[in-house]
């Protein structure tokens, strides 16, 4: 037999060690390269990590509480892209004029002699949004009322916190506690909002509906179909049609921003919830008997004083649509419910949109509601034995207390200053 030359006896020597260890020369081949820094091909090459490695990095990437959840692309890639730089030295807010396209006073003075009970409920309460003039931001409190659908205020604020902190790193990262809360100086531009990848927007929080619908309120900002300015002089209508073209906004938010941000004095948000309870005790109230004033004999519901009322294009989605009294749309009234405010009892706050929402008057306020005045009269067909088991919660209509037909008709007198009415009958929701 011919001598073997000196690699096939290296050969020859590895296929002995290797039976004798009991690993195959290709197993063994397998791991060199495993362990090499390079694959042949020159490229980046990982090597599988050990066991413990493997346990490690699990117990590293499990999600947290708060964090969100990334799903098909967002879950392939380490972090989202970042948020588009914010030049804060010449970016500056547009705010609406803070100021009253009415007479305050004339409007207390029309509402008293149309029911001579305002008068004791103005001294008792001041109407806030309609006193205390603040400038406003609208794409910001748009913005933050669409966050705050369908969440507790304390979540709707730290996501709110955490949006505004992806353009802004110098904002602490963990957001203030509520009692001490603070919202940031300075908001996002629409134009720096509508650049930025849906990926980031949900990495502060939102869902990804909610990135969506605010992505689309920047970009109508950013193309100029909607501005401070032209929110301000848009008539009733006009507001409906712009705003309502925005995904994630509906009716009950075209009411709110009507109410607290522009100021409109004859705003009658008919699917309210906490309107239609206090406006239904109002009105009840002048039908008791001496004594015996009408007393809410049910807690309020957690729907009655919670979230905000959601719509086709708000979140969660919903069927009925198609009412707001600002500008005379009629229509079956949605499942619709009053904003929570800090402070009303056993009630979670929702103060996401900065929509001031005021507490419930005190027992106090009995002796004000069954002072003799004319009793309104009655809708065709509307018995107050009727009103009474609407009011205790038993013959709801379609979960409703009052038709949007009746609550028109019930207000009829109040115009053209239903919004500061309307106000009033928030702090009639609760009874003690």
């Amino acid at each position: 037999m011919p001598p073997r030359s000196r690699k096939a006896t290296e050969v020859v020597n590895q296929v002995a060690k290797a039976v004798n260890s009991g690993v195959s020369p290709r197993k063994r081949a397998a791991k060199r390269k495993a362990t090499s820094p390079q694959s042949d091909s020159g490229s980046d090459f990982e090597a599988t990590p050990s066991k413990r490695q493997r346990s490690t990095r699990t117990a590293n990437s499990s999600p947290k509480k708060g964090d969100v959840e990334m799903t098909g692309d967002v879950a392939n890639s380490e972090l989202p892209p970042k948020a588009p730089k914010v030049d804060w030295s010449v970016e500056r807010p547009s705010y609406l004029p803070a100021s009253l396209t009415f007479s305050l006073e004339d409007a207390k003075k029309h509402l008293i002699s149309a029911d001579s009970r305002f008068e004791a409920m103005f001294e008792k309460l001041s109407c806030k949004p309609f006193v205390t003039l603040e400038r406003v931001e609208p794409f910001r409190t748009l913005v933050t009322s669409i966050v705050g659908q369908q969440v507790s205020w304390r979540a709707a604020r730290s996501i709110a916190w955490r949006v505004c902190r992806l353009y802004d790193e110098s904002l602490p990262a963990d957001v203030p506690p509520p009692e001490d809360y603070t919202p940031p100086e300075r908001f996002p531009p629409p134009h720096t909002v509508a650049e930025t990848d849906i990926a980031t927007l949900r990495s502060a929080g939102l869902s990804g509906a909610k990135a969506k619908y605010i992505q689309d309120l920047a970009k109508h900002f950013a193309e100029g179909k909607l501005s401070a300015d032209k929110l301000w002089s848009a008539s009733d209508e006009e507001l409906y049609d712009s705003l309502i073209a925005v995904k994630g906004i509906g009716p009950w938010t075209v009411n709110m921003f009507a109410m607290f941000s522009l100021r409109r004095p004859d705003i009658l948000p008919v699917g309210d919830l906490g309107v239609q309870r206090g406006l239904l005790r109002f009105i009840l109230s002048q039908h008791a008997n001496p004594g015996s004033p009408v007393k809410l004999t049910t807690k309020s519901a957690p729907e009655d004083v919670g979230g905000s009322q959601t719509t086709a294009t708000e979140e969660p989605m919903d069927a009925t649509t198609n009412v707001v009294a600002a500008v005379g749309k009629m229509g079956p009234p949605p499942p619709p419910v009053t904003p929570k405010k800090k402070g009303r009892k056993g009630a979670d706050n929702d103060e996401a949109g900065d929509y001031p929402i005021p507490a419930p008057f005190t027992p106090s306020i009995n002796r004000v509601l069954t002072a003799p005045v004319m009793p309104y009269p009655l809708p065709p067909g509307v018995t107050i034995a009727n009103l009474r088991a609407r009011l205790n919660g038993k013959n709801k209509i379609k979960g409703a207390y009052l038709t949007p037909q009746e609550m028109e008709h019930f207000t009829e007198s109040w115009k053209p200053y239903r919004s500061i009415g309307v106000w009033y009958m928030w702090s009639l929701i609760d009874d003690d």
